[in-house]
């Protein structure tokens, strides 16, 4: 793979990195994997057509404007994961899939070139050792898993048991066939009692954790109607929405509300009041799913009970 850097003063690692989610449209790879990269020798730096010598090629170079990037990514064996306990509660399961509640505060799966800290994948590995057996495009890391929530976010999730039914649902959430609707409560108004945000989204050039709604990046729509509203005694509005997720971008709903000034209540990433919020954490619920079941061909819905935490923010909210 070769990248050429259009602009001076970033470290080689960060500029791998931040091309390598451009390229793959996702983060596959973490920086601590380019930098074990650039240390194994699998990256080449060259400044006007000449290569530079090995031992400047360092993780801490900086890159100036016009240098090539080559890159090799190494072929790795693949991580084996062990099951760990993870308590979450399922609401439906036959031989094909299951459908769970995902917990707040827990990954989905392992992140790129990670290894240490229990997630949702090591939980699904433990209560369904035959999911370590299906056959996935990035199955080292990711068996079963066809769709993602991220780690603040709770809610329901449905994951495959069989390399067939994930090909299957897969597809279902690739065509749009899967309906996902979420729950939460923005710090603001989005203005209209109803709307469509369609408006693309990329990562952000700088801070690579946050996505950003931009002209060249990728389609997302998201629907959403105003269930209620809170004043709070300082005169500030809290709006309670139900959103229906068109499209499945990274943050797509919290950089969407973001992007109408009424960011969701305890978002670290999009919002500056956060802190304000920290008890109640992110209030984003992924409240229900409804598709066709693959092999049965019933039409299949499924709801997650609201959390304690919502219905105390409700209470609460008119005290800020």
């Amino acid at each position: 793979m070769e990248f050429k850097a259009e602009e001076s003063q970033m470290r080689l690692d960060q500029f791998l990195a931040q091309e390598l989610i451009a390229h793959f449209g996702e983060e596959r790879y973490s920086r601590s994997t380019v930098q074990r990269w650039v240390k194994q020798g699998a990256v080449r730096v060259f400044a006007e057509e000449r290569e530079l010598p090995e031992k400047k090629v360092k993780p801490s170079l900086a890159i100036e404007a016009g240098y090539v990037v080559h890159l090799e990514i190494p072929v790795e064996e693949p991580t084996k994961l062990e099951g760990e306990y993870v308590d979450f509660t399922v609401l439906f399961e036959d031989e094909h899939l299951a459908v769970i509640i995902k917990p707040a505060g827990i990954s989905v799966h392992p992140g790129p070139g990670e290894s240490g800290g229990t997630t949702l994948l090591h939980g699904l590995l433990h209560r369904w050792p035959v999911i370590a057996s299906v056959d996935s495009q990035e199955a080292n890391r990711r068996p079963g898993i066809v769709h993602r929530l991220d780690r603040p976010t709770e809610g329901v999730m449905v994951v495959a048991k069989t390399s067939q039914m994930q090909w299957q649902l897969s597809r279902l959430f690739q065509r749009r066939e899967v309906e996902k609707r979420y729950l939460a409560w923005l710090n603001g108004s989005p203005g209209d009692p109803e709307g469509r945000i369609e408006q693309p989204l990329r990562r952000h050039p700088t801070d690579r954790m946050r996505m950003q709604v931009h002209k060249d990046g990728r389609l997302a729509i998201t629907e959403y109607s105003v269930l209620d509203y809170k004043i709070s005694r300082r005169g500030r509005k809290f709006t309670k929405v139900d959103v229906n997720l068109l499209t499945g971008r990274t943050h797509q709903i919290r950089a969407h509300f973001a992007y109408l000034k009424c960011a969701i209540v305890g978002d670290e990433l999009y919002s500056n009041s956060a802190k304000e919020f920290s008890k109640f954490g992110l209030l984003l619920l992924s409240r229900s799913l409804s598709f066709e079941h693959p092999v049965t061909k019933e039409r299949m819905s499924f709801e997650a009970p609201i959390p304690r935490r919502f219905t105390e923010f409700e209470e609460k909210c008119t005290f800020f």
